[in-house]
């Protein structure tokens, strides 16, 4: 609240500022000495171009603060007014007029450009900027060797910066400047076009206005350039004239680019607000927040607080704007409470009434839509989860028959060989029969303990004989780092939830040991009104993610499938914490 009345007040000296030196200005020019054809139409359109500016700065300021074009137009606005000083009778004051009339086209072309972001944006607007830098230094150089007529100021005070009466070099630098200046106007217009054609429909009801604005007035100013080249007094006045009411209107067309803006705003609100009053398909949720917003490529994404990520209108993830990019994120809340974000193109920032009036108009309804989105995503993650188990339970079988086939299946083929061997040794060579059969005892004992192990990883004897703590104690054992097994339930569990305990510690563990780089790990497992809580935490480095693998994808349709809850939190560099809640009544 502070900062805002510190601002207002700080605009209103501004104005009461901009008022005083444009008033100064109109005495200054009544009592002015100099030739002018038209002085009092010269006077009115000086004083009422740099008020207007000003007021439209200002206005800007204040409705965006953050945003450097308001700064810029309120700049402009006291250069031009200054230009006031050129009608002065003293040659200080006078020559000081001079140095703000060739300042005057850097702040204009300036402000130009910046539009409507308060940034320079493209490399193109940049040498420009650099071009109208460098005529404005040779118009500074043409000072040196001008006098006051040579510039255009029949009667006025001597130029006090004119080292000496050099009236060619004089037309040669002001052929130069007024060259260049043709080249720069023709690329502004070309700029300005390119923006407008390749803008969104929310920009260009923005843009429109002043780009066209601009470009009529960088083409009278081109005019005017080629006309004072050829040295035609009458045209060139003409054009100067023109050009000196179209900038009057300049920052107008600003104020018509958000009048219209608000005007479209209004009406598409209030068919909105109509539209999705007893609206809760998520679909025509978003088609109808896309039009009042004026911008079709609206998307509506949907918070869902349980696996805290967004969901689209047909409950698909979906992620937030990257920063940067032409796209913008506004989030809307309900009650304190985050529901949905909207997705919209970046230039809607400019208008951020818009968004605002939008979000609060229609909270309710997206909250309603809300929920069918969440249902959505629900029925979108079973089927998905569904389709998961089902190639996980075929990826299973493929692996069993693979290690059955590549070790007991061989081991026992060639078990059976050796039977062969020594049943033909027995009679001729028993003591070669004998050694054969050793072999064969051996490698029956291998093939044993490899059925066993295969046997484990489908379901272990000891989780079934001895429960889960003594399953998760021989994990634990087995694991080539220190684990420590904390908080275990007193009773056991059912079947179904044990095994699912089991396997979400043995597939956590293994990812620990292979990704983890950790050198301790812990487990805690307890019940708890009618919910078992997992815990398995590392000190690894973290930054696991469940996208790119698909163990603990599996991990977290097993829990789904028992109406848990599978959480994930690893931070990068700090460890990973798996927190699996499980029902069990």
């Amino acid at each position: 609240m502070g900062s805002a009345s510190n601002l207002r007040l700080r605009l209103s000296w501004l104005a009461v500022l901009g008022f005083f030196v444009g008033a100064g200005g109109i005495v200054m020019a009544s009592l002015s000495h100099i030739d002018f054809d038209s002085p009092l139409l010269f006077i009115i359109l000086q004083a009422l171009t740099g008020w207007i500016w000003l007021g439209v700065g200002i206005f800007a300021c204040w409705r965006r603060p953050d945003n450097q074009f308001g700064a810029w137009l309120v700049i402009t606005s006291f250069i031009w007014l200054g230009q006031f000083l050129t009608w002065s009778n003293s040659s200080l004051v006078f020559s000081a007029g001079l140095i703000l009339s060739n300042l005057f086209p850097i702040a204009l072309v300036e402000t130009m450009v910046r539009f409507p972001t308060g940034r320079i944006e493209s490399e193109i607007d940049r040498w420009v900027m650099r071009t109208v830098v460098g005529v404005s230094v040779l118009l500074m150089i043409a000072l040196l060797f001008s006098t006051s007529d040579q510039l255009g100021y029949d009667g006025a005070p001597t130029n006090l910066f004119m080292l000496a009466d050099a009236a060619t070099a004089t037309t040669v630098l002001f052929i130069i400047a007024n060259a260049a200046a043709v080249v720069l106007t023709l690329t502004l217009i070309r700029s300005f076009i390119g923006k407008y054609s390749k803008a969104s429909p929310p920009m260009r009801r923005l843009l429109g206005p002043v780009l066209w604005t601009s470009t009529v007035l960088l083409a009278l100013l081109g005019a005017s350039s080629l006309f004072q080249i050829a040295t035609l007094d009458g045209p060139q006045e003409i054009v100067s004239i023109l050009a000196a009411a179209t900038a009057m209107w300049l920052p107008l067309a600003f104020l018509l680019g958000l009048f219209r803006s608000r005007l479209v705003r209004g009406q598409a609100l209030g068919r909105m607000l109509e539209k999705v009053a007893h609206e809760s398909d998520p679909l025509r949720m978003q088609e109808a927040v896309a039009e009042a917003l004026g911008d079709p490529s609206v998307l509506l994404a949907f918070w869902l607080p349980a696996p805290k990520r967004y969901v689209d209108a047909r409950g698909l993830p979906i992620s937030e704007p990257e920063p940067g990019s032409n796209r913008a994120g506004s989030q809307v809340d309900m009650d304190g409470r985050k529901v949905a974000l909207i997705i919209h193109d970046g230039a809607l920032l400019e208008e951020p009434e818009k968004i605002e009036a939008v979000s609060r108009g229609a909270a309710l309804a997206f909250e309603n839509a809300r929920l069918e989105a969440e249902v959505m995503a629900n029925v979108a993650e079973l089927r998905a989860s569904r389709s998961r188990i089902v190639e996980a339970g075929d990826a299973a079988r493929r692996e069993i028959e693979r290690n059955l086939h590549d070790g007991a299946q061989q081991h026992l083929v060639s078990l059976a060989l050796k039977l062969q061997m020594a049943r033909a040794r027995v009679d001729s060579e028993p003591g070669e029969a004998i050694e054969i059969l050793d072999g064969a005892s051996a490698e029956l004992e291998q093939t044993l303990a490899e059925l066993r192990e295969l046997a484990r990883g489908i379901h272990p004897a000891v989780l079934s004989d001895r429960g889960l703590d003594a399953a998760l104690l021989a994990l634990a054992h087995r694991a080539p780092l220190p684990v420590e097994v904390g908080e275990m339930p007193s009773d056991r569990l059912p079947e179904p939830v044990e095994a699912a305990a089991y396997y979400v510690v043995a597939e956590s563990l293994t990812n620990v040991v292979r990704y983890a780089e950790a050198t301790r790990a812990k487990i805690d497992i307890h019940r708890e009104n009618g919910t078992v809580r997992i815990r398995i935490a590392d000190d690894g480095v973290g930054g696991a993610d469940p996208s790119l693998g698909s163990g603990l994808k599996g991990l977290s349709d097993r829990v789904a499938a028992l109406d848990g809850r599978f959480e994930l939190e690893s931070p990068s560099g700090q460890g990973t914490i798996v927190e699996v809640e499980i029902p069990c009544g």
